[in-house]
């Protein structure tokens, strides 16, 4: 996390977050004076951010996963193969 004060006047600073090449705004404003009170709620911010982030990769993983058993479990090959083994074992035990 960074404090920037490029271009800002009067001692105002952000706070920044770089991941990859992006930028993450975590908190805007804040001077000199106030500083050291404001780097905890930015540093609280870029957590919440990061378990957010998280959250929805997580989210968009187990949505694939259920696409993918979805498809699985609905190909028509599947029931022709469910019924023919139900057929040669009622079959089987008919005999």
């Amino acid at each position: 996390m960074e404090s920037v004060t490029a271009g800002l006047t009067g001692g105002y600073r952000i706070y920044l977050a770089q991941e990859g090449k992006k930028f993450i705004v975590l908190f805007g404003g804040g001077t000199k004076k106030s500083q050291q009170s404001d780097i905890y709620p930015a540093q609280e911010l870029y957590q919440e951010y990061k378990r957010q982030k998280k959250e929805a990769i997580e989210q968009k993983e187990r949505e694939a996963e259920n696409k993918k058993i979805k498809k699985r479990s609905t190909r028509p090959s599947d029931i022709f193969q469910i019924q023919a083994h139900i057929n040669r074992d009622s079959k089987t035990l008919m005999s």
